[in-house]
This record gives structure tokens, sequence and C-alpha cells, in this order.
């Protein structure tokens, strides 16, 4: 089953076993070129991919209708431009 990634994910998570009940956004993130040439909407939905990796052990479902739903968007979202980007890959999970 196909899932996406983020890319590098455990050097800035400091839970190793558990779900965190948050995640670190570091101030340099405000700083990062490649993050200030998203658009304001890439730039919510990168954050609240990172949310969804936390929950759950960085395998997100490849379903735009369950990232729509979990983050609250009109709209479903643009996965492949942010692939394209770097900011998330696709995996293959076996269940």
């Amino acid at each position: 089953m196909k899932h996406w990634q983020i890319p590098n994910w455990e050097e800035y998570q400091h839970y190793k076993k558990r779900k965190p009940p948050w995640i670190k956004l570091y101030l340099k993130l405000i700083r990062n070129y490649d993050f200030l040439k998203l658009s304001e909407a890439e730039r919510w939905l990168v954050v609240g991919l990172w949310i969804i990796a936390a929950e759950t052990d960085n395998r997100i479902p490849d379903d735009p209708d369950y990232i729509r739903s979990s983050l609250h968007l009109t709209r479903k979202p643009d996965l492949h431009r942010l692939a394209r980007l770097g900011w998330i890959r696709s995996i293959d999970v076996l269940e």
C-alpha cells in the first residue's frame, strides 16, 4: 500500500518510541528559503503533514480525502507537488 513519508523525520523528533503529543517546529523554518517559496496553503499543508506523521509513525496514508479531513482542508491537497519539491516522498508499506 502506498504511503507518504517526511524525509529525515527521525532527525527532528525527540520521541523515538511513542507518539508525541506535539511536534517541534524550529525557528529557522521561518528563514528556510525552500519553505518560503511554498504558497501559504502549501506551508500549512507541510506542517499539517508533520502532525499526521507524528500520529502515524511517519506513514501518512496516500489518501487525499483522509488528509483533507484530518487537516480540515476545503479541498484535496496536491501532494505530488510537495513530493516533487522534496517535502514528502512516496513509500510502499507492507500491511
